[in-house]
């Protein structure tokens, strides 16, 4: 049995016709699709709503485009304000948002989620009865973007934070920066700066070394 495509219904048995019919259904289902981002909305922390959190949503572009029966390429349409997925549980996050020309994937709902986005995130009824609507993705990135500046490698058993800007360390409480063996090397292009409100202690079990052209300390 030939495959009957999807050109027009087949010619044959009666299990062709439902092969057909199967195949033309299905691919009306939307699952994960890569996308470039054309327009970015960044998102702010919500007062109104315990101080929940309000997700930055992004316009995109499928980037494979459709192909009809006689192999004529056609460009998707925009889809507008996608909210974005971030590294963020409890009242932790990784805030990193997405930038026009960054290419990532979407993920569609089967059901409508504008209810849910709406109402930032409280249960919600469907918003409609559409279903594995392109206007229900949410937006991961980033598969191809710019190269990093700001990035955490976590690889080869070492941990490495690299900015060409400024990096702060900010606590509420105590912040300790402990070695149990090896060493602990702050390296800045520029200042290094450590503050305290009340007591600042910088120990060491033999040397401590502080090397400057200029050294101050008042």
């Amino acid at each position: 049995m030939s495959d009957p495509g999807f050109a027009g219904p087949p010619e044959g048995d009666d299990l062709s016709n439902l092969l057909f019919l199967a195949k033309h259904q299905m691919a009306r289902l939307r699952t994960v699709q890569v996308a470039k981002v054309l327009a970015v909305y960044p998102g702010s922390s919500s007062q109104q709503n315990s101080g929940r959190y309000l997700p930055t949503t992004v316009d995109v572009q499928i980037m494979v485009d459709q192909v009809d029966a006689n192999g004529q390429r056609m460009a998707h349409s925009t889809i507008y304000g996608l909210v974005v997925g971030r590294w963020h549980g409890g009242g932790n996050a990784i805030l990193h948002d997405p930038v026009v020309g960054d290419v990532g994937v979407i993920h569609t709902s089967d059901r409508d989620i504008s209810s849910v986005v709406a109402n930032e995130g409280e249960q919600s009824a469907p918003g409609s009865g559409r279903r594995h609507d392109l206007s229900d993705a949410v937006y991961m990135g980033g598969l191809w973007t710019a190269a990093p500046i700001n990035f955490i490698d976590l690889r080869n058993g070492n941990i490495s934070i690299t900015t060409p800007g400024t990096l702060a360390h900010k606590s509420q409480q105590d912040t300790t920066t402990r070695s149990v063996e090896g060493s602990i090397t702050h390296t800045a292009k520029k200042d290094i700066i450590d503050k305290a409100d009340e007591i600042l202690t910088h120990q060491a079990g033999r040397v401590l070394n502080l090397n400057a052209p200029i050294l101050n300390i008042s």
